[in-house]
């Protein structure tokens, strides 16, 4: 896991400096857990953000059929989801609910007025 944690820990240090700066100092294993659920944040809330549909499903469709099968594509993100999925025995709710929320950036319009929102 160290190529995927070093990978993971640029990501964030780029990303978020105050996130990492945060969490860094946990023990390597349990940081990487952390740096890893914020880069599955990260990348859904981008794809949404940028009203990539296409994108946003592609990752949905990684994230809640090929890992959950085992079937992972070649990255670094998605080999450190599988493996920490497995070891904390992790339940695919979170992480669609988490999905179901950043997508709502997809179909709804941005509020325009106080009282909108």
């Amino acid at each position: 896991m160290t190529r995927d944690f070093s990978f993971l820990s640029t990501l964030i240090r780029k990303d978020s400096t105050s996130f990492y700066r945060a969490f860094r100092k946990l023990p390597k294993e349990k940081a990487e857990a952390v740096f890893l659920v914020y880069a599955i944040c990260r990348l859904l809330d981008d794809a949404a953000n940028s009203a990539n549909t296409q994108k946003t499903l592609e990752i949905r469709k990684e994230l809640f059929e090929q890992v959950r099968k085992g079937i992972l594509p070649m990255n670094p993100l998605w080999n450190a989801f599988a493996f920490h999925y497995r070891k904390y025995h992790l339940r695919p709710e979170p992480f669609r609910m988490m999905f179901e929320g950043q997508s709502y950036d997809l179909t709804v319009n941005p509020f325009t007025t106080i009282m909108e929102l």
